[in-house]
């Protein structure tokens, strides 16, 4: 494999990476997976009234799982516009280093 070959390639899996994870945060619903939570705590707390040691471990693991979600949450409602950009220059960009490929491979500089 050609030097340049190997950049373009390696920069594509760079940028179809970040690509995957910018649509995974934005494409996620932090808030409804938090009221979703809530509901299991709700019916934990329902369904183990009088074990509060397993109501305990329980629910410190669904208060964990939320406390991440509003991190989620907070970073999509202030960086959601930022995420669009970025998505944008990247696909432009891989929309670049996937025609210069095609071209190495047209030319025959690569099969």
């Amino acid at each position: 494999m050609k030097v340049k070959e190997k950049v373009i390639r390696e920069s594509i899996k760079r940028i179809e990476n970040r690509i995957y994870n910018i649509d995974k945060i934005l494409g996620s619903n932090p808030l409804s997976e938090i009221c979703e939570g809530r509901i299991k705590a709700q019916n934990i707390m329902k369904d183990n009234k009088a074990d509060y040691e397993k109501i305990s471990k329980l629910i410190s693991t669904l208060a964990k799982k939320e406390k991440d979600l509003f991190k989620l949450a907070k970073m999509q409602n202030r960086n959601t516009s930022k995420y669009i950009k970025e998505k944008v220059e990247l696909e432009s960009e891989l929309s670049s280093l996937n025609h210069e490929l095609h071209i190495m491979i047209l030319r025959g500089v690569i099969s």
